[in-house]
């Protein structure tokens, strides 16, 4: 087993902190898994040929997600057209 440490700044830690309580995480280790988790399936999905965002049902509107590291994601053989 490896371990991650690393030194942000007061606002990033409060944000953190702020995220951690309004989805219930108990753990910094929880919340860690779970942000990784969700950057895979953002990455999968991008490989894929997909675009990640969210979609507002009652408005049917959808806004796309930007991020550096998922755009540098490239196309897989299977998600290349």
């Amino acid at each position: 087993m490896k371990r991650i440490g690393a030194e942000v700044r007061d606002q990033y830690y409060d944000e953190i902190e702020q995220l951690m309580a309004r989805c219930g995480a108990a753990t910094q280790k929880e919340f860690l898994m779970a942000a990784i988790a969700l950057l895979r399936w953002a990455v999968e999905e991008r490989a894929q040929g997909r675009v990640v965002g969210s979609l507002d049902d009652r408005r049917h509107q959808f806004r796309e997600y930007h991020d550096r590291l998922v755009s540098n994601v490239r196309l897989t053989a299977a998600g290349a057209k």
